[in-house]
């Protein structure tokens, strides 16, 4: 249920990218903390985002590209 609410809220219109957890956006924690809550920085960089984009690319051979 709660993976359907993220995909349809109107509350995140139009923010496409974010952590949810709990029915909400999930709020970001020091790197260096372990805990099961929250999201890491290094998991909302737009670098490291590009990287998974492009591999997700050669694994599966589609490309959203025109």
């Amino acid at each position: 249920m709660f993976t359907v609410q993220c995909a349809t809220s109107p509350m995140l219109e139009g923010m496409g990218g974010v952590y949810c957890e709990d029915c909400d956006i999930a709020e970001e924690i020091p790197g260096d903390l372990a805990t099961p809550a929250g999201v890491a920085p290094w998991a909302c960089g737009p670098e490291a985002a590009e990287r998974l984009w492009a591999l997700g690319e050669r694994l599966t051979g589609a490309s959203l590209e025109p």
